[in-house]
């Protein structure tokens, strides 16, 4: 019997498995992608899945995010500390921010046995915490942090970890007990509260090791150093929760365990950037510690464990590497990657290295059931010269990648054999000038999906023969893509129909696996449509209203249920109608009050689908009223109002709603209150109005997030009030730039077909 990995969070977690492999023994297949983006370069460094399959990304921001469901974040200032969360279908979810006006960041994220998000890196200055009236001051140039969310996105706790110099937390695991490890390094005495420190002598940086529980109380801590700067790059924990530390040092290396013995690598010389690997026991206890040595530089950015206990480290280096004891790997030119697998007991067991004669550099790792093995990374290569060949299978049949720039890449390799199974690229086709790099690549919980995020510097930014354009605001934007296994349900939502009119819709599926079947398993379709055995939904809606339902779609291999929701829009006839076709703007903590205009006799509405911002409610009688709390993000809200009236018939409407956190009052110096656009989705026009008090000069402009200009229009006067059609524009998100000398308003809206 063979022994499934369960991944939650850093840990796993072992259970029985009769049959693996099935479907994975076919190239996962192109699903859908997310990205988000501000004015500034952000990188992802660390992702996970969580038991229910929802998807995190941590790193940095360095501005106002945006996200192309609408919602913007903002930023603190500087370079910004950012947790974000998708469904398992990377819908938007919600994003969290700490920061301040200098630099501070989450290098890793992991997921606790009760599902919290732990994420850990530094601060530096001031910070404030989103979720929380909380700030933080760090008392060196970094502090190490770690702070904890709900899924939900609701603050649980937080910590910091100081020492007499600078301090960083690079990367954290826990336990099926709910315990937390953190990895980083440090400087000096260093407090990580409960009455527990550690000191590295010296002037240059040790690496530390800690334990905290659920409430973020530390149990242990211990330090690595010797005559070099040393620090922890990355823990993981084994199929029987044995730590596994990897990090940078130079020359050698001792690591004290909590019961006061070392373990110690040495490698003698001038030596001053080469790995250390090592495994402890989840108690602190040194257990085995290895090296791997070159002559010039040495990252190792990840290390994972298999179902057998078997230790894996994946790395770049500036030279050849040598694991100890062993002969070199080889080296191919500038920067390469290699992997290297060691025995659960630390015996070296095999080795190779990857990479051309550019730099190529490796980011994350991930063993799956079967121990196949995942990487991603970036190779580089001379576009001047005609691109660079790579040979992406040095253990099998040569299987050489021209690259032109700097291109992001995630590559599948057989667990027995390490030769290369799939290769998918991220690049921008023919310019060397691009940078495109894959920071992560993970899992689902079933490993029947794989999740590769990465950022990319280029709207035409192209993902291996996917016919896709992300929106990319500037930069480098965050994109995520997601690849899968198995039958999959491509369409995400179903367009509104009209009482009396003929409607039509197809559900289209791929990757799939012998004959496919449709049912409705729960809720049902309007009066009038039926469902088709190859998936098409049709038929004359005889009433209205919004019914969801959930669709079973499956294959041979798999089933999946999706959730629809059908909207069918009143016909002639009704007498009842929303007249009201836009909400104005409504700003966090400022009043709001909107009465709609519907025409018919003893009316009464209700919200039948989306939500308002916290704190507005919709009275029976239309009137939507309130204050929006702080607890909202900003962004587009979507909800369907219905109205009904005394004769029974009904009408049902999806508004739009923008929520900001500016002053109404004054944004940049133009009254908010005298600029409208609306609707915020359009299909076919949209309006515009504005009124200044005065006469001004006033430019008009409507963007794409790549920064692309589709209309234009010069105003002189004291008022704007604009029909501007939208019928020319392609389907997706768009920006109104309305400028005058005294400042400049932005607001998004979306174009439908």
């Amino acid at each position: 019997m063979k022994l499934r990995k369960i991944y939650i969070g850093a840990g796993i977690i072992l259970l029985p498995l009769f049959c693996v492999g099935e479907a994975m023994a076919k190239d996962a297949k192109f699903e859908t992608a997310a990205s988000y983006g501000s004015t500034g370069a952000d990188e992802p460094y660390s992702s996970l899945t969580d038991a229910d399959g929802n998807y995190y990304i941590s790193g940095i921001c360095r501005g106002n995010v945006e996200f192309t469901n609408g919602t913007m974040v903002k930023g603190r200032g500087g370079m910004d500390a950012i947790l974000v969360k998708y469904d398992a279908e990377l819908n938007f979810q919600w994003a969290r921010v700490v920061g301040g006006t200098k630099d501070d960041s989450f290098e890793r994220i992991a997921v606790t046995s009760g599902g919290d998000i732990v994420a850990v890196g530094k601060i530096a200055g001031d910070v404030t915490i989103d979720g929380t009236d909380q700030t933080w001051s760090a008392t060196q140039s970094t502090d190490a942090c770690i702070v904890v969310y709900g899924k939900d996105g609701t603050y649980k706790n937080s910590a910091v970890i100081k020492g007499t110099g600078a301090s960083l937390c690079n990367s954290v695991a826990t336990d099926s007990e709910g315990l937390i490890y953190v990895t980083g390094s440090t400087i000096g005495q260093t407090d990580f509260g409960n009455g527990k420190s550690v000191t590295i002598g010296g002037t240059d940086t040790g690496t530390f090791l800690a334990c905290y529980n659920s409430s973020l109380e530390c149990q242990w801590a211990i330090a690595g150093f010797g005559p070099k700067y040393s620090y922890g790059w990355d823990v993981k924990l084994d199929k029987d929760e044995n730590i596994l530390l990897t990090g940078r040092f130079g020359s050698s290396f001792t690591l004290t365990g909590t019961d006061g013995e070392s373990i110690t690598t040495d490698i003698g010389g001038e030596s001053t950037q080469d790995t250390y690997v090592a495994k402890l026991s989840r108690e602190g206890v040194g257990q085995w510690i290895t090296h791997v040595k070159n002559s010039n530089r040495i990252d190792t950015r990840s290390i994972d464990s298999d179902s057998q206990g078997n230790v894996y480290i994946w790395g770049h280096c500036q030279s050849a590497v040598t694991p100890e004891g062993q002969p070199a790997l080889g080296f191919n030119g500038n920067f390469d990657s290699f992997l290297i697998k060691y025995s659960p007991a630390g015996a070296y067991l095999d080795g190779m290295n990857l990479g051309g004669s550019g730099r190529d550099e490796a980011k994350a790792l991930f063993i799956d059931k079967n121990d196949d093995v995942y990487v991603a990374g970036n190779i580089n290569g001379d576009g001047s010269k005609g691109g660079t060949a790579v040979n992406m299978n040095p253990r099998g049949e040569s299987k050489e990648y021209t690259c032109k720039g700097h291109d992001g890449y995630f590559a599948k390799y057989d667990g027995e054999t390490w030769e290369l199974v799939q290769l998918e690229k991220t690049i921008t086709p023919d310019n060397a000038n691009q940078h495109e790099v894959a920071w992560c690549v993970t899992m689902s919980p079933d490993c029947d999906k794989v999740y590769v995020t990465g950022h990319h510097r280029d709207g035409s930014t192209v993902f291996d023969g996917v016919d896709l354009t992300l929106p990319f605001v500037g930069d480098y934007d965050v994109y995520t893509v997601l690849y899968s296994y198995v039958l999959m349900v491509k369409t995400k939502t179903l367009e509104a129909g009209v009482v009396g009119e003929r409607y039509y819709s197809n559900i289209v599926v791929d990757n799939t696996e012998g004959a496919v079947s449709f049912e409705i398993t729960e809720g049902a379709l309007p009066d009038g449509l039926s469902l088709s055995d190859d998936g098409a939904i049709s038929g004359t809606p005889t009433r209205n209203g919004s019914f969801t339902f959930t669709l079973q779609v499956s294959d041979a291999a798999s089933s999946i249920q999706k959730e629809y929701t059908l909207v069918i829009k009143s016909g002639e006839g009704c007498d009842v109608f929303i007249v009201t076709d836009h909400c104005p703007d409504a700003y966090i903590g400022y009043p709001y009050s909107l009465q709609l205009e519907i025409e018919g006799e003893g009316i009464t509405c209700a919200l039948t689908g989306g939500a308002l911002p916290d704190g507005l409610t919709l009275s029976p009688e239309g009137l939507i009223s309130g204050t929006p709390s702080e607890s909202n993000e900003e962004g587009i809200y979507s909800f369907t109002v219905k109205a009904t009236g005394a004769s029974g018939c009904d009408d049902e409407l999806e508004l739009q709603m923008i929520l900001s956190n500016d002053d109404p009052s004054s944004i940049e110096g133009i009254s908010a209150d005298s600029f409208q656009l609306y609707p915020t989705v359009a299909y076919g026009e949209i309006t515009m109005k504005a009124s200044f008090g005065k006469s001004v000069r006033a430019q008009v402009n409507i963007v794409t997030p790549l920064g692309t200009s589709v209309w234009s229009k010069a105003f002189y006067g004291d008022v704007i009030d604009e029909a501007i059609s939208t019928v020319d524009m392609p389907e997706g998100v768009y920006y109104l730039v309305l400028s005058t000398d005294e400042g400049r308003l932005t607001k998004p809206f979306i174009v439908k077909k």
